[in-house]
C-alpha cells in the first residue's frame, strides 16, 4: 500500500500540478505562482479530502465515476482504471474521493 503522500504526488504528476510535499499540513502544496492547469491557483491541494479538488481531478483527466451501493469505479474510456469496495468506514463521498484520487496516481504512475 502507498503512502497518502505517494498517492497525491503520483495524482498530481497526472493531472501535471507542479508541488512539494508540506509537512506541517501532510498534504501538497503548489509551488508559487503556478496555476494548475485548470485555470485555478491553490496554496495546497489534497483531492482526498477535497470535494472539489477531486472533481476537477477527475474532469480533467477524463474520468466516469460508476456507483452501485458499495462500490466505486473509475474508468477512462472503457479502461477501469480503479475500482473501491465500501468498507463501512468511509462516507460514500470519501470513498469516491479516494477512488478518483488513487485511480489519477494510476495514471501518473504510467507517466515517464
Amino acid at each position: 500500500m502507498r503512502s497518502s503522500r505517494e498517492i497525491l504526488e503520483l495524482a498530481a504528476k497526472a493531472a501535471g500540478i507542479r508541488s512539494r510535499w508540506n509537512r506541517d499540513v501532510e498534504c501538497l502544496r503548489v509551488l508559487p505562482g503556478k496555476k494548475t492547469p485548470y485555470g485555478m491557483t491553490y496554496n495546497y491541494w489534497d483531492p482526498l479530502a477535497d470535494d472539489g479538488a477531486a472533481l476537477r481531478l477527475s474532469a480533467q483527466l477524463g474520468m466516469s465515476i460508476y456507483q452501485s451501493s458499495h462500490i466505486v469505479e473509475i474508468r477512462v474510456g472503457r479502461q477501469l482504471i480503479h475500482r473501491e469496495i465500501a468498507d463501512g468506514v468511509l462516507s460514500r463521498v470519501e470513498l469516491t474521493r479516494r477512488a478518483i484520487t488513487y485511480a489519477a496516481a494510476e495514471i501518473g504512475k504510467a507517466k515517464p
